[in-house]
């Protein structure tokens, strides 16, 4: 009998530690498919979403990672993370076959073709090296406007020299 309870609570520990990657006070948002359209999709902001189960040894992986871009991007790009395992639809919908997938969703939608108003976001997939970094520059790529430019050591003078009348703002990234 106290082995049986022993081992339900064994389970119960390691179910909670697997059921989420992300906490609450995680600076990475938590999706579900309750919120998904409301928060990623009828955004205007850009979103950059993790879809992870939670067993999954890569997700485990990248969630450190995920972690420290949501931090050092916050204010640019909203990161989210969604459990595609649990949230099955939402999986479905963007068709998700491998964990983790990494999707960007761009501020703006364009027009549905069926009702000419709605808009719709088209994800893309990214498919880069799973590193603040690299993930970070990603998003700065897709950032780029002419407002705001990726600056490099290699262009810092261009940058600085092209409309010497206007002020300039540098965010730096690790």
């Amino acid at each position: 009998m106290i082995r049986v309870a022993v081992l339900a609570v064994v389970l119960a520990v390691f179910a909670a530690q697997t059921s989420a990657l992300y906490s609450p006070k995680s600076a990475v948002e938590i999706l579900t498919a309750k919120n998904f359209k409301e928060k990623v999709l009828k955004s205007d902001e850009p979103w950059l979403v993790e879809f992870y189960a939670p067993w999954c040894g890569h997700c485990k992986n990248l969630a450190p990672v995920w972690e420290q871009v949501a931090k050092n991007v916050k204010g640019l790009v909203r990161i989210g993370a969604i459990d595609a395992d649990a949230e099955k639809s939402i999986g479905t919908e963007f068709s998700i076959r491998g964990f983790p997938t990494i999707k960007y969703f761009p501020p703006e939608g364009k027009k549905n073709p069926y009702n000419k108003k709605e808009k719709m976001k088209e994800p893309e997939e990214y498919q880069g090296p799973r590193s603040a970094k690299a993930i970070a520059d990603f998003i700065l790529s897709k950032l780029t406007t002419k407002y705001i430019t990726a600056v490099s050591s290699k262009n810092v003078d261009s940058f600085l020299n092209k409309y010497p009348e206007l002020p300039k703002v540098f965010l730096f990234t690790n």
